[in-house]
């Protein structure tokens, strides 16, 4: 379950700094 969280933290942490610099 913990793992499954991580994954999912970190891609929506991947996605946010791809957002973020795009807008860069």
């Amino acid at each position: 379950m913990k793992k499954e969280l991580l994954i999912a933290s970190a891609l929506v942490g991947s996605v946010g700094l791809a957002g973020v610099a795009e807008a860069a």
